[in-house]
């Protein structure tokens, strides 16, 4: 309802807008593709050196910087080795996130799109592939659908500050990232179509720059250091695969 319009008028359109447009269209021509997933779920922040900055000016010791959030994503699933089961998922995916408004004057937010490289190592049917989806694999679904997964990627995060009275946009900024992602899933073949994968992975952001923090203190003088932190995100989701390359050997299009 926002974004949209503003490719008909003059006004530049922010970096975020153009990420959230891109990742848009990208979702919609995936469509297209024989092996695709969709995910989302709930993701939670832990941001240690923010929350102990943002208490220090409040004189609070309760308040978090980022609470709880959403996250969603589109992947692309195609095999790393073809004898065994390692498969890349290359994944798009967005997530916005801030914080309750008990005991906070301020609101925090942060919006992250970003893009990974996700891993799937199936440690338990290493080598016993029938290149197949898991729906067709011989075995219990614990040990032909469990696996770990690794990521590295790059994220584009937009920090904002504004208050809870008036919606008001006090200060923000963006930075671009690297992040590593570590997790564990287990694929549930519903057909060789259709696959549903509980995931619970972490994403760190080993130093991530808030650098308009500064401005909640009455001072609004920065401070070395103190607008740096640790960017964890925690993610509790849902995948759903869809092979429609399995439907075409059915004639189906």
């Amino acid at each position: 309802m926002y974004i949209l319009p503003r490719l008909f008028t003059n006004r530049p359109i922010s970096p975020m807008n153009r990420l959230l447009i891109a990742f848009f269209f990208l979702s919609i021509s995936l469509n297209s593709f024989a092996q695709i997933g969709l995910n989302a779920g709930f993701a939670t922040a832990h941001t240690p050196e923010w929350k102990e900055f943002v208490n220090s000016i409040n004189g609070t010791s309760d308040v978090d910087v980022l609470d709880n959030g959403f996250h969603v994503g589109v992947d692309y699933w195609f095999k790393v080795l073809k004898d065994y089961r390692i498969e890349a998922m290359p994944e798009l995916s967005y997530t916005t996130m801030q914080n309750r408004g008990d005991n906070a004057e301020y609101k925090f937010k942060a919006d992250k799109l970003s893009l990974h490289f996700n891993t799937n190592i199936y440690l338990f049917n290493m080598e016993s592939d029938c290149n197949c989806p898991t729906f067709s694999k011989d075995g219990p679904s614990l040990q032909k659908g469990f696996f770990i997964r690794i990521g590295p990627g790059v994220s584009y995060i937009n920090h904002s500050i504004g208050t809870f009275t008036g919606n008001e946009e006090i200060a923000a900024n963006n930075e671009v990232v690297f992040d590593l992602r570590l997790g564990v899933g287990i694929d549930f073949g519903l057909s060789d179509f259709l696959t549903i994968t509980p995931i619970i992975q972490a994403d760190r952001v080993f130093k991530s720059n808030w650098e308009r923090l500064h401005t909640i203190s009455a001072a609004q003088i920065e401070v070395e250091n103190d607008n740096i932190s640790v960017f964890d995100k925690l993610f509790f989701g849902i995948r759903v695969g869809l092979r429609f390359d399995e439907l075409n050997k059915y004639g189906y299009r």
